[in-house]
This record gives structure tokens, sequence and C-alpha cells, in this order.
């Protein structure tokens, strides 16, 4: 029962902080990459080529999240303040997704790497048909550590090499 409460209370804090909190990240699902906003504004992707979201008020997680289109799978790192892997102790994190109508709430399940200690994790995968094709990306991860719960926004963007939007909209 406590496990739904949480889970209800990371997706109704998903949906409520769409919008609010740190400058949101924008990054490439693999692609050229632009940030904006935030301290990190040196840093061009996470470590994964994915787009950041950060959590805490001193940015104590970065959020990369990434897309494997081929596995139609979100794939999400927890990383520390200086983009280092991070393990935690959660078995899932909550996807919001407002870039799709209706929005698209998931659960990121916990697939621990190779070196991550014992009961945490760094990374964690949640699937879904609308990762199978190529689209811009926009919404919010939240979860819980140590029983402090967190939330960061993100916003991915297609690199489209040798696309001049300039030339293309005089021809309109």
């Amino acid at each position: 029962m406590t496990k739904q409460m949480t889970w209800l209370a990371l997706s109704a804090l998903a949906f409520g902080m769409i919008g609010l909190g740190c400058d949101t990240k924008t990054a490439g699902t693999g692609g050229g990459v632009v940030l904006k906003g935030g301290d990190h504004e040196d840093e061009e992707f996470g470590p994964h080529g994915g787009a950041i979201a950060e959590w805490g008020d001193k940015h104590e997680f970065h959020i990369e999240f990434n897309v494997d289109e081929d596995n139609k799978q979100a794939v999400v790192y927890v990383l520390d303040g200086d983009m280092k892997p991070k393990p935690i102790k959660a078995a899932e994190l909550v996807l919001t997704l407002t870039s799709v109508k209706p929005a698209l709430v998931l659960k990121l399940k916990a697939v621990p790497e190779a070196s991550d200690p014992k009961g945490a994790s760094t990374k964690f995968v949640a699937g879904h048909d609308e990762f199978g094709k190529e689209q811009q990306y926009e919404g919010s991860i939240g979860g819980e550590v140590e029983g402090k719960v967190y939330s960061g926004d993100f916003h991915t963007h297609i690199d489209h090499e040798g696309h001049d939007h300039k030339k293309d909209d005089k021809k309109k």
C-alpha cells in the first residue's frame, strides 16, 4: 500500500512540477545538443548523449534522459553533481511525458549496471511504442531517494544536420 501511495505521490508531483523548478535543459536523443540556462551551460549533454534534468536545490543529482528507438525504450541514468554515475536505492522512477497527448506516465524500472552496488542502480528503463520513432520529448522525471522526493524537467531536441530552417521557410 505504501508503495502505491509513493507512486501516486510521485505521479502527482511530476504533473504538478511541469514548468517549475530548475531551468530546462535541451538535448538531442543522440545527435547535436543545445543546453540552455542552469549552472552547467558548459556541458553539452549527459555522458550518454541525453537531455539533463536536475534534482534538488543544490543539484544533488542530474538525471539523463535517453531514447533507444530500436528497442522502444526510455533509458534514464542517475548522475551526481559532476555528471558521474550515482547509484540510488530505488526500484523505480516516474517518467511523465507531456510532449504527447494525452500525457504519458510510466514507471522506469531499475536495471542495475554491473558496477552498481547491490540494491542500488544508476540505470532505469521503461518501454513504450512512443519511443520507437524519432521525435522531440518533453516532460519530467521523479523519484524518491533516502526519503526525499525529487522531480526535474527535461526537453530533447532533434538535430537535423544540414537542415536550414530559414532557407526552407522561404520556399513556402
